[in-house]
């Protein structure tokens, strides 16, 4: 009688030991697999983020590059400006 209810107790002990072995190992496959998801989201965001810096480094050129050309403008009506007042030519 002891010796039965030992062994039913050790295969008991067995078949835990087994599920929580097999919940380990699952367990173990999600982590890797949300490393491996996270690896690639990183990646995702770090080109986004090249992506952005690029856009905003034109942005700033193309400011620039109005704020320039709206210097010129600006010249170019003092300019307008000054002959219509010496010609006499109104708007």
């Amino acid at each position: 009688m002891i010796h039965n209810h030992f062994f039913t107790f050790s295969c008991q002990l067995e078949n835990t030991i087994a599920v929580d072995s097999l919940e380990v190992a699952k367990l173990y496959a999600e982590a890797s697999r949300l490393k491996e998801k996270q690896r690639e989201l990183d990646d995702e965001i770090a080109s986004r983020n090249g992506m952005i810096n690029k856009l905003e480094s034109e942005i700033h050129q193309a400011n620039i590059q109005v704020e320039r050309k709206q210097g010129a403008i600006d010249l170019l009506n003092k300019r307008l400006e000054s002959l219509m007042l010496k010609t006499g030519v109104r708007y």
